[in-house]
């Protein structure tokens, strides 16, 4: 805090990286705001008392980017270079992951608490009907979509840049993991990205410790057995099973 007279300044940095930012203090006839879109730095200043100027600088990182233009990246299924500023809003967006997913995983929560955790994680509006058994683990969770009546057991991971979606009705077992990035296979650019969508069709049984890899399609009504690996997509109303998941049989209306 410095001496200016008779007013003190204070500076305080805060990390902000939301498609717009606010600054607003009122006190008596003194208002301030500050707005920045799309902006790397924003000065805010704002009157704290008669003799108190604070001044908030919100830092960006050097970034422009926000998060509907990063998944609007991340949907063309485009190559991510390793250092990139869409690698780097990726890495932001882990962090914010990792807050929320904490918060969720370390101290018990009601139903209703459940479901606005799991709205600021997608931040997506979850549907009254969705059940959670935490623990979850998840380094993005923007791209997670989630339909109506679905279960989520504990202990699974959702690796979702590339986009997860989650149809109405589908169960999710313990320990599943849905992982949406491959890396390049050159020696050279492996840490390059290469995103690819998962898609859980409606009314899915996904049994414990699977693991589902990028650019899997899984319809209606399938089951997927435990421990099973699945690399290709999944017929509907199909048993598939195995390393890598093979078809076991098809579901009639009967069974």
């Amino acid at each position: 805090m410095k001496s200016h007279g008779d007013v003190w300044v204070e500076i305080k940095f805060m990390d902000i990286m939301d498609e717009y930012c606010k600054v607003i203090s009122s006190l008596g006839t003194i208002t301030a705001i500050a707005i920045s879109y799309r902006c790397t730095f924003t000065i805010g200043i704002c009157f704290h008392s008669r003799h108190t100027l604070i001044i908030i600088i919100m830092e960006r990182g050097g970034m422009h980017m926000n998060t509907k233009e990063f998944l609007a990246i991340l949907d063309t299924q485009q190559e991510v270079t390793a250092g990139s500023e869409v690698h780097r809003y990726m890495h932001y967006l882990s962090q914010q992951a990792l807050k929320i997913t904490m918060e969720i995983n370390n101290q018990y929560h009601t139903e209703e608490e459940i479901r606005n955790l799991m709205t600021r994680l997608t931040g997506r509006d979850i549907d009254e009907s969705f059940t959670l058994f935490p623990p979850i683990y998840t380094d993005c969770g923007k791209n997670l979509k989630i339909g109506k009546n679905v279960f989520i057991n504990a202990g699974c991971t959702f690796q979702d840049q590339g986009g997860i979606e989650i149809g109405d009705g589908s169960l999710i077992g313990h320990h599943v993991t849905m992982a949406t990035l491959n890396h390049n296979l050159s020696v050279a650019k492996r840490g390059n990205m290469l995103p690819k969508p998962i898609k859980i069709g409606k009314n899915v049984w996904i049994g414990a410790n699977v693991t589902i890899c990028n650019g899997v399609t899984i319809g209606d009504g399938a089951v997927i057995a435990a421990g099973a690996v699945v690399t290709k997509d999944v017929a509907p109303h199909t048993v598939v099973g195995g390393i890598p998941a093979k078809k076991i049989k098809t579901i009639t209306q009967d069974a």
